[in-house]
């Protein structure tokens, strides 16, 4: 890895002023845009699979995927070593900890409440298994780094759990959860969200290297630097052809979904010299939106 250098401040930091952030990227300093990855996944995996969701369960999704995003910034602004080295969203979780902090302790109890009144029994018993598994990241986050972090490192833990918390409700409704996890659907769209964490650490190097104390995939694979594009392009060909000449058409929105948002991340990667690093992170995450196009046309 390069050694380190410090960046020349992009336009519309939040060090400036809250009044010169790009308008584009407040979901992202929100964590909305990550609770609106999860819904459109769920709504994406209930349509292909034919297994209705409740609205209930989408608020519930919604409130818990922003109550983690929101934790995990919070934590990694209080760490933070280096606030000239710091993304956007860490500046905003540490300039505005105590709003966010009320918020999370109040959408804490709604979610509370929600999950104990309005979700299914099967729901919140497999839901207990999610909850474990997101425990896990988080003493992996705190705790010093071992071997584990390194052969198993956060953006790609992050991504399997991402995509299994998103998409759980859909195989735990007709009690086949653990064969509904063990599909190459699944498996395609958690390698979909681990990609997606792994092209936004590519793009944070510094702010990582400064920050995370050893622990980014990109300090323990120096490879991904060079290679993440070709395996988006990979993933995207796989998905693609398993949804296009799969026996079945059961799964084709999933998979060609999967499909369209790898190569609208690998050209992202293409175009990295010409996009300001804040862009790409949130077109990043509005590549993850493509059920919203695929799922109607092939509906």
């Amino acid at each position: 890895m390069s050694a380190q250098s410090t960046p020349a401040p992009e336009s519309g930091s939040v060090e400036r002023g809250l009044g010169e952030v790009p308008w584009y990227l407040w979901p992202n300093l929100l964590s909305l845009d990550a609770v609106a990855v999860s819904l459109v996944w769920l709504w994406c995996f209930s349509v292909s699979e034919r297994v209705p969701i409740l609205p209930p369960t989408y608020l519930v999704l919604g409130l818990v995927v922003w109550l983690i995003y929101t934790a995990d910034r919070l934590l990694d602004a209080y760490r933070m070593k280096d606030f000239s080295l710091s993304t956007p969203r860490h500046r905003f979780a540490r300039r505005f900890a105590l709003p966010l902090s009320a918020a999370w302790v109040l959408l804490l109890a709604a979610a509370i409440v929600l999950v104990l009144f309005k979700l299914q029994a099967v729901l919140i018993y497999h839901g207990l298994v999610i909850s474990m598994m997101v425990l896990l990241y988080f003493v992996m986050r705190l705790s010093p780094k071992t071997h584990i972090q390194t052969l198993l490192p956060k953006e790609i833990f992050c991504g399997v759990v991402f995509a299994l918390g998103s998409t759980y409700p859909v195989h735990a409704l007709p009690n086949n959860f653990l064969a509904g996890v063990l599909t190459a659907e699944l498996g395609l769209f958690a390698s979909l969200c681990a990609l997606n964490c792994i092209a936004i650490s590519v793009w944070e190097w510094r702010e990582d290297q400064a920050n995370d104390g050893g622990y980014s995939i990109v300090q323990n694979w120096p490879g991904v630097r060079t290679n993440y594009v070709r395996f988006a392009f990979l993933l995207a060909v796989v998905a693609a052809w398993l949804g296009i000449r799969g026996t079945s058409n059961f799964f084709a929105p999933i998979l060609l979904s999967v499909a369209l948002s790898a190569a609208l991340i690998g050209a992202i990667g293409l175009a990295e010299g010409s996009l300001s690093k804040n862009l790409r992170r949130v077109l990043a995450d509005l590549a993850l939106l493509s059920p919203l196009v695929v799922v109607p046309l092939l509906g």
